[in-house]
Parts: C-alpha cells; sequence; structure tokens
C-alpha cells in the first residue's frame, strides 16, 4: 500500500453522514458562517466522489462575506480542488482552458491567504510544481517536509500531514512513471 498506514481509504458515506449532521445544526443555530462551512464540506466531498456539478452548485449558495476569516481559505481550497477535478476530466480545448484558469486564480487566491509557515501553502507550491511539470522539485520539498514531520503539535496533525504528504508524494512519483516509488513508504529510501 502507497505509504503504508499513512493514507487511509477515505468513507464517503461516513464523511457525508457527519457532514449532513453538522448542516443541520449549524442551521438549527442560525449560524450562516458555520453553515457556509457546512456546504464547502459537502462540496468538497462531491468533488471527491466525482460529482463536480453538484459540488458547484452547493458553492453556489455559499456566501463567502458571512464566511468566519478561518474559513476563507477553505472556500478558495474547494473552488481549486473542484475545477482541478474538472480540469482532469475535460478533454483539451477552449473549456478546458476556463477551467484551469479558474483552477489557478483559487490556487493564487489561497496562497495570498496562507502564512509562511503554514504547511498548507507547501501543498499549494508543490501542487503547482506537479502541474507545471516539476515532479523532481516537488517531491525534493515534499520529502524534507516529511522528514521533519515527527516533531511539532500532535500526533494526529502529524498524521493528517504525513497522510496529504504522502499522497502529494505518490502523484509526483506517478507523474515521473516511478510507480515503485510512489508506493515505497519514504522511510524505506
Amino acid at each position: 500500500m502507497p505509504y503504508e498506514g499513512e493514507y487511509a481509504k477515505y468513507d464517503t458515506d461516513l464523511s457525508l453522514e457527519y457532514t449532513y449532521r453538522a448542516l443541520e445544526i449549524a442551521r438549527a443555530l442560525s449560524d450562516e458562517s458555520l453553515t457556509g462551512y457546512a456546504l464547502m464540506t459537502l462540496a468538497y466531498i462531491n468533488s471527491m466522489s466525482g460529482f463536480q456539478v453538484e459540488a458547484l452548485e452547493l458553492m453556489d449558495t455559499v456566501d463567502k462575506s458571512r464566511l468566519a476569516p478561518e474559513y476563507i481559505s477553505t472556500y478558495y481550497h474547494t473552488y481549486r480542488t473542484i475545477y482541478g477535478a474538472i480540469v482532469s476530466q475535460v478533454p483539451a480545448g477552449d473549456r478546458h482552458s476556463v477551467y484551469r484558469v479558474r483552477a489557478e486564480c483559487y490556487r493564487d487566491s489561497l496562497r495570498l491567504r496562507l502564512g509562511r509557515d503554514d504547511v498548507a501553502l507547501l501543498f499549494v507550491t508543490t501542487d503547482e510544481m506537479i502541474e507545471n511539470g516539476e515532479y523532481g522539485k516537488a517531491i525534493e520539498l515534499l520529502l524534507a517536509e516529511y522528514d521533519k514531520e515527527g516533531e511539532g503539535e500532535g500526533e494526529e496533525a502529524n498524521d493528517q500531514t504525513k497522510a496529504i504528504l504522502a499522497y502529494s508524494l505518490g502523484i509526483a512519483h506517478m507523474k515521473l512513471g516511478e510507480t515503485e516509488a510512489a508506493t515505497i513508504s519514504p522511510s524505506v529510501r
């Protein structure tokens, strides 16, 4: 298994159940910010499940001006994820270019919201590198962060970060055609 023990299978049904419950609670509290966050989470889950049209429809219901400041990054990240998925599914042509530009704009908006020391900035940067064919550079940066991920704030945060790092490393290796490297834990190297 790729980066064994560090990238778990995503349980969509459980995620949807949890998120619908969070949406119900947010609406009961009349909290527009939490409602928007729950809707963005639903949109993200839909996008990860291949339902980009539904994801965009959900995002159309989110009023960015009503979101708490800590949710604005999620807003940009969710749109970046949706348009990135569309780009990977739409054949080259006019619409492909439009979706690629949208994905890039949302990625750039997200980048502007992240602090220098935020590990999410690394993910945004290496995402762009991978998209631009700079796989070796992305792998180098990701491995450097992966090696640092033993120290820090807590096991849960480190596990989540390591899972994202492992996933990103796998993508970069796959793009390079290094199937074996994409399925071996970095600690084996």
